[in-house]
């Protein structure tokens, strides 16, 4: 059912990450992943809270579909290159 759902609305995300603070789904391009941690995801809105976060390793932005398809192009345009 899933796969029929995703063919009537391509723009959907496919995978949702929920945030492991508040346990909401994080929007494509609006949060924080652990470098380390293969599983440990924060929403903008926690991520930017007065106490911060207590995770020992560094977190990295989400890059958004408009940056990843960016970063993609500017890969295989380098690689055209070599």
């Amino acid at each position: 059912m899933m796969v029929l759902y995703h063919l009537h609305n391509p723009t959907a995300p496919a995978f949702v990450t929920p945030c492991c603070i508040c346990h909401l789904d994080i929007e494509t391009g609006q949060g924080w992943r652990c470098e380390v941690c293969p599983d440990y995801d924060v929403c903008n809105a926690c991520y930017k809270k007065d106490g911060g976060i207590d995770h020992p390793h560094k977190l990295t932005n989400h890059p958004s579909i408009a940056e990843r398809d960016a970063q993609n192009k500017e890969a295989r345009q380098l690689r055209v290159l070599q």
